[in-house]
């Protein structure tokens, strides 16, 4: 999973590295915008991924498969309309979005072309995150894998062709993105197809969905949705925020958010993997099992993010100029690469426990701490450290995971004093 998961920045990266070689710096500013956008219309939908992972570990822990393809069966139609829903919506959404974004003539406009494209493979993005929230669940980890670094390596080759050799720039990082995403979720979806045939369960995608399956779906998916919406608008803020900057700050935030991106998706291997493994121990209701799968997980990512923190010490200096060669965005980068060297260890603690609460399906605890590290630390420290200007940005998204690491650690210890990890939302249904 880490080897997957380090394979999906890669995407970012190499439209910010391509992007950032140009002659302007509006270039790598405004597909950082358009980004950040139609990832904000898109993760708006990754509890789907979350739930489908969490309910077929459970599932698979329980021996009850079938209430968990039938889980399955609603997240894809979930997943199906929601997608409808974006394409319709964007004429309305997308300028709405940018507005707040950026008063940026020429930004708006080359950020918005960007999200006109991107917005096209909303169908796509969704139906994957189901499919691979299944793979993970499954422990089908290998061909997770597979899939991952097939479509990156394609939007790699495609952001070469499109952007270096055809002069596509803004416009083509996004088709380069479109056509990956796309090729995963036909890959993804014929895999999840195939293993659900051979094991005599595809019957039960067609089937109607049960009013507690259904509820307690909705209650889940819905907690999953406004936790991944607070830290969508918590990093799309901090975003807005730079962009009164000036272009070159926000082309420096970038490539430093491209880099703490990877650092979050490396270690949110651990997280997944300890989502799966706790929720095959709460399926199972082996409290022991579930205590080794989280301080095994919180322990390792700690390791991984020190070793992060050093090589990034050592080595971004190096780096640099493979993501921009524009002096004025360089000296921008150097001047906040304190806060790159600070993400690891900070936020490690949030992401692995992220893992172990959706596995064991306590995610309005999650939901309720994200709130409270959203208005009772992220935006009163933005407003107290805006004198700091940029480096306060940086100081309240450092905060804002700090606070959620401890929070969750603190609910932790509470939840297992009571032994109250197996008192979850989820309904046992019997096949």
């Amino acid at each position: 999973m880490i080897i997957s998961n380090m394979s999906v920045p890669i995407m970012g990266m190499a439209d910010t590295a391509m992007l950032g070689h140009l002659e302007q710096a509006s270039f790598l500013a405004a597909a950082t915008l358009g980004t950040n956008v139609v990832a904000l219309c898109y993760w708006m939908f990754a509890f789907l991924r979350m739930s489908t992972t969490s309910a077929t570990a459970r599932g698979e822990g329980s021996s009850n498969v079938v209430d968990a393809t039938q889980q399955l069966n609603a997240n894809l139609w979930i997943a199906f309309f929601g997608g409808i829903l974006l394409l319709a919506l964007q004429t309305l959404l997308l300028p709405w979005v940018m507005t707040l974004m950026t008063q940026d003539a020429e930004l708006y406009a080359l950020a918005l072309d960007y999200c006109h494209i991107r917005i096209y493979s909303a169908p796509a993005v969704l139906l994957t995150y189901v499919a691979m929230g299944w793979l993970i669940g499954m422990k089908h980890t290998k061909v997770a894998l597979l899939i991952t670094v097939f479509a990156n390596a394609l939007n790699v080759l495609l952001d070469y062709v499109f952007i270096v050799r055809l002069d596509f720039d803004v416009q083509g990082a996004a088709a380069a993105t479109l056509i990956a995403e796309y090729t995963a979720c036909v890959i993804a979806l014929g895999f999840v197809l195939k293993q659900l045939y051979r094991r005599q369960l595809l019957q039960y995608l067609g089937k109607k969905i049960h009013r507690e399956l259904f509820l307690s779906t909705f209650s889940v998916n819905s907690d999953l949705f406004l936790r991944t919406l607070a830290i969508l608008f918590t990093f799309n803020f901090f975003h807005a925020q730079g962009a009164a900057f000036g272009d070159d700050i926000l082309a420096a935030n970038a490539i430093i958010i491209q880099w703490v991106l990877f650092t979050a998706f490396f270690l949110d291997g651990y997280a997944l993997a300890a989502e799966t493994l706790t929720a095959n121990a709460v399926g199972a209701r082996d409290e022991r099992r579930f205590h080794y799968a989280s301080f095994a997980a919180l322990w390792a990512s700690f390791v991984i993010a020190l070793g992060i923190t050093l090589v990034y010490a050592l080595c971004y200096r190096w780096a640099l100029p493979l993501f921009t060669s524009i002096p004025s965005v360089q000296t921008q980068v150097m001047e906040y690469s304190f806060w790159l060297l600070a993400m690891p260890l900070i936020s490690t603690w949030c992401y692995a426990l992220d893992g172990i609460y959706v596995g064991a399906g306590k995610t309005r605890v999650m939901r309720n701490h994200m709130a409270a590290a959203l208005f009772i630390v992220f935006l009163p420290a933005w407003w107290i450290f805006k004198p700091l200007h940029n480096h306060g940005l940086w100081l309240a998204i450092v905060l804002f995971n700090g606070f959620r690491g401890l929070s969750l650690g603190l609910a932790y210890w509470t939840l297992s004093r009571r032994h109250a990890w197996f008192s979850t939302v989820y309904k046992e249904q019997q096949p």
